[in-house]
């Protein structure tokens, strides 16, 4: 049987011991680097731990120079943004992206751009020399063995599909190409638990040459390791209907120089609603000023977070978010080596107090126990 390949180096050959994820009883795949019997961070067993894993996470990585920015093509798929009967492109997006943001960016940054224009926002309509190929949700995946992998019509949620060795159209579609990772919140069992195995999306299509990895854990780096390399692309399942082809752009768009963590929107044609796509396609040029606003991917994100925490019934201070009062327990035991014996009436609190008083330093750890303990300054 064909062995995956590891992560770190996707275009080698170095086999991998392990049986496939669907045989395996426990929720980690056989690459992860973390034993069988870590605790997971959401586990009622590590108090500690993370409360709630809310979609929408605010954080972005540090901001890095222009040249590790990627200029990235966002190209459409879906029936009702069809570029063969009106004889145009389509709806596409190019954004130049950090290389550190990972898969879990990439989603909050596809709803950002697809975000539909304003009616003042459409400017001109298109004005393109050739028309492209019909543009559909059926896309052979497979290089070169006559296979075809189509948009599953049970999809709930979203899904990833990291590609090698991919063949883009000139209307930015991918032709061809091998799956390599798939990636999902919502669909993947073995990073996120939650997800109920038996209605997991592609689990019994699961391949030798493609494996479950986290959101998190996969920066746009590791799937363009050389930079623009045109044979490498990723493929967003928005739902059964709706996809999106991410390439390298071989468009001309202006240098951009400095350092950042935001995306820049260089070229928009074309608007439609990802969520309600019926009746709302416009097919011309869009004003890019309002995604590139100095705050403005900061503000949506934070309406997106916030969006995310009233559906759920989340508290501000519960959310999922690298804050103040998310403490790893090994270090609450370092510092309060207090046993569950010494305890009486706990009363709970989310953060630790600290104050100086005539010289006198007073902590009190997480608000277990009484006294406070005293030290000098």
């Amino acid at each position: 049987m064909p062995l995956k390949q590891t992560l770190d180096s996707p275009a080698t050959q170095t086999p991998q011991h392990g049986p496939k994820h669907r045989h395996l009883s426990s929720s980690l795949p056989p690459s992860s680097p973390y034993p069988a019997w870590a605790v997971p961070a959401d586990s009622p067993t590590n108090l500690f731990g993370r409360i709630h894993r809310l979609r929408h996470d605010i954080t972005l990585p540090p901001p890095t120079s222009f040249t590790k920015h990627l200029p990235l093509h966002f190209q459409l798929l879906h029936p009702h943004a069809d570029g063969r009967d009106s004889k145009r492109g389509g709806v596409y997006r190019v954004v130049q992206v950090p290389l550190n943001y990972t898969l879990a960016h990439l989603q909050n940054l596809i709803a950002y751009v697809f975000d539909p224009a304003k009616k003042d926002e459409i400017t001109a309509p298109y004005n393109l020399h050739h028309p492209p190929s019909r543009l559909s949700c059926t896309v052979s995946l497979t290089k070169g063995k006559g296979k075809e992998s189509t948009a599953p019509t049970d999809l709930v949620g979203h899904l990833f599909e990291v590609q090698k060795q991919v063949k883009v159209g000139q209307d930015g579609m991918i032709e061809e190409g091998l799956t390599w990772v798939k990636s999902s919140t919502t669909c993947d069992p073995y990073h996120y638990p939650a997800n109920d195995l038996k209605g997991t999306l592609f689990l019994d299509n699961e391949s030798d040459q493609w494996q479950w990895e986290a959101e998190e854990d996969i920066q746009l780096a590791k799937v363009w390791p050389k930079g623009g390399d045109l044979f490498r692309a990723i493929v967003y399942h928005h739902d059964e209907h709706t996809q999106i082809h991410i390439t390298i752009n071989t468009m001309k768009i202006p240098p951009w120089k400095g350092v950042g963590n935001r995306p820049c929107l260089f070229l928009a044609y074309g608007s439609i609603s990802l969520s309600n796509p019926d009746g709302t396609l416009h097919l011309s040029t869009v004003e890019t000023t309002r995604w590139n606003r100095v705050r403005a991917y900061k503000h949506f994100l934070e309406a997106e977070a916030f969006k995310d925490r009233i559906g759920k019934g989340v508290d501000e201070d519960d959310s999922d978010e690298d804050a103040e009062g998310e403490l790893d327990p090994d270090l609450v035991h370092a510092v309060c080596p207090i046993t569950h014996t010494q305890v009486k009436h706990p009363k709970p609190v989310l953060r630790n107090t600290a104050s100086i008083q005539n010289g006198i330093f007073t902590f009190s750890c997480l608000g277990l126990f009484k006294p406070s303990y005293s030290l000098p300054c």
